[in-house]
């Protein structure tokens, strides 16, 4: 029986990737790893993960929020998101 795995968690988004992204893909297919998300950490890696799954069809990203949401800054946390999901607030 041949399993898919599924990384749950990467940080190709991360700065530490920018030199060798492509080649660190590469190995993780090569050991089976078929799929993956990419998780944002604040709304500027966010946007880059959403462009990294918009480039490769078997990659996912979920929107990433550093720090404490309190409600004063819940809205523009939200309208953020929005803008960066393509969606109406």
């Amino acid at each position: 029986m041949r399993h898919t795995f599924f990384d749950t968690h990467t940080h190709y988004n991360h700065p530490a990737f920018a030199e060798d992204e492509e080649a660190v893909r590469e190995k993780i297919r090569r050991i089976g790893v078929k799929l993956d998300a990419v998780i944002g950490f604040d709304l500027p890696s966010s946007r880059c993960a959403l462009e990294l799954a918009e480039e490769f069809v078997k990659m996912g990203f979920l929107l990433g929020v550093g720090g404490v949401v309190t409600r004063p800054n819940a809205k523009k946390l939200r309208e953020n998101a929005c803008r960066l999901y393509r969606l109406k607030p």
